[in-house]
């Protein structure tokens, strides 16, 4: 990936590679913690029982 962009313009050795797949797997773990909940006026739920019931399905 970064080799095909051209970000990576030499040969890496052993140690530099573990640091750059380290980096990318710390991004990833960023990014999966990440939630984002959206909520809205009116949105056709009486109470948060009404949805926790429905999630308990």
């Amino acid at each position: 990936m970064l080799a095909r962009s051209g970000q990576i313009r030499q040969k890496v050795s052993e140690d530099q590679l573990k640091d750059i797949l380290g980096a990318v797997a710390e991004q990833n773990e960023k990014e999966e913690q990440r939630i984002v909940v959206n909520r809205r006026g009116g949105g056709g739920w009486d109470s948060d029982e009404e949805l926790e019931e429905l999630m308990k399905g």
